[in-house]
């Protein structure tokens, strides 16, 4: 392809779905004319509207992402005209590009674009697994803590991890939430989560729920919902002390049994957090795509831990016995982490939580194919001990940090919103973690979990 001395990218052989006024998107034509394009030292720009011409395309180009990882892409543009660029060249190795203009030529009309400063990793066509196409995707989020404020910090990462999985989350299995979903389990706050998902619902997959502390824990909010965001660990054990102590001498003023009170409250918000979300009890399990996915939760209204009844441990071990093919990942959720695993629960930083850990080391330690992802610990994506690989003992696990705040190693609270991309591959799974409020991938936040002994998966 010829390419300008003043970095002037043309495009004379684009796919005719890039053609303005196209009625539909052909993702595997652009998978085609990729892999036809033999010139290893060739830049190849391909420009097509995303975010703000999606009505003239009349279709949204949810593909972009897994065209990028097509050619080697580490990240994308998500600039004012919605390019993609992919640069693909053996020659100049990782370049960073510069207020580059391209414009579509030929059969695509005259759309001047700019883009600011944009590393790429470059590619060689000889690296089959460059070329390599994920089987499935979905993505991971948790503890949103929405709260009945629309103009809350919660609430606007909230809408900006909705809008980004509408832009860039398609295919997808579905929207996998690991707790916390509002802040204190009231239903105005779960009707202003239902108005923001409102508004993306429709380029949206579906949503799967896992309780969390804050949806169904013992907590008296209704009559004035205290404001959580920044509390030190040890601050938020003592608001919740407060408030089981609160409940305890209501219970003994009205005559009642603290456990009839408990279980009264537990019942109210579980049915609460059961009507908002979909879901029925405190755990079930989906086949989605041909793969498994498990959720699990509390069946106590603890304030900060997870209480597994015998019956639920049972349930699961059976339930993932159920999917003997080793070949296959089954993906699990829960909202508090195993004690010393991921980021957040060592014992030293305290917010892991699962009464049972023991019980549940021993039915996953059966189990490598398993993938957990947990919330709870709001802990930053790239932090030490962000993934746990299992020791070769246990399955991997992923802390899956937060969308409404962030958590550091410094034990201190830090603004910003993340959570995951998955893509499901023959012989690995790949974990992305994204920033929901740059709309931009964490690179140190990049992992693959190999299949236990090699094994592959097929379609």
């Amino acid at each position: 392809m010829e390419q300008g001395n003043d970095r002037q990218y043309r495009l004379a052989t684009a796919p005719a779905s890039h053609c303005a006024g196209a009625d539909r998107y052909d993702y595997d034509e652009d998978v085609r004319w990729i892999q036809s394009t033999d010139a290893l030292g060739a830049d190849v720009c391909l420009l097509w509207s995303q975010l703000h011409h999606a009505e003239l395309r009349g279709a949204v180009y949810a593909d972009q992402y897994r065209l990028c990882d097509l050619v080697g892409c580490r990240d994308y543009a998500d600039q004012h005209c919605g390019i993609l660029l992919f640069r693909r060249t053996a020659e100049n190795g990782i370049g960073m590009l510069d207020g580059i203009d391209c414009r579509r030529d030929y059969r695509i009309e005259m759309e001047r674009c700019t883009m600011n400063e944009y590393e790429i990793n470059s590619v060689t066509q000889s690296k089959q697994s460059d070329l390599e196409m994920p089987l499935a995707s979905f993505q991971v989020i948790t503890d949103t803590h929405v709260t009945d404020n629309p103009q809350h910090i919660h609430n606007l990462h909230w809408e900006q991890a909705l809008a980004d999985i509408a832009s860039y989350g398609q295919p997808s299995l579905g929207i996998m939430h690991a707790g916390d979903v509002t802040d204190h389990g009231l239903e105005a706050e779960y009707r202003e989560m239902h108005r923001i998902w409102e508004k993306y619902r429709h380029q949206l997959p579906s949503f799967f729920f896992t309780m969390g502390n804050h949806d169904v824990g013992d907590f008296i909010w209704e009559e004035a919902p205290q404001e959580l965001t920044g509390l030190t660990g040890q601050q938020l054990l003592e608001l919740w002390e407060q408030y089981q102590a609160q409940m305890a001498a209501e219970a003994s003023q009205l005559n009642q049994d603290y456990s009839a009170a408990a279980d009264e409250l537990w019942q109210r918000r579980i049915g609460n957090f059961n009507e908002a979300t979909g879901t029925a009890g405190s755990y079930y399990d989906r086949w989605l795509g041909g793969y498994h996915f498990i959720f699990i939760g509390t069946e106590k209204p603890l304030s900060k831990d997870c209480h597994l009844s015998a019956v639920q441990l049972e349930w699961l071990d059976s339930t993932l016995a159920a999917s003997t093919e080793q070949t296959r990942p089954i993906f699990l959720f829960l909202h508090q982490p195993l004690m010393n695993t991921v980021a957040g629960s060592l014992e030293e930083q305290g917010w892991y939580g699962v009464h049972q850990d023991e019980a549940l080391r021993r039915i996953l330690s059966g189990y490598p194919q398993v993938i957990l992802f947990t919330g709870h610990t709001h802990w930053q994506l790239g932090s030490p001990h962000t993934m746990y690989d299992g020791q070769g003992v246990l399955p991997a696990m992923f802390n899956a940090s937060s969308v409404g705040y962030l958590w550091t190693d410094a034990d201190e609270y830090l603004e910003g919103s993340e959570g995951y991309y998955v893509d499901i591959y023959e012989r690995h799974v790949r974990v992305r973690g994204r920033n929901f409020v740059t709309g931009t991938w964490i690179e140190q936040a990049d992992y693959t979990v190999a299949y236990p002994s090699g094994a592959m998966v097929t379609e």
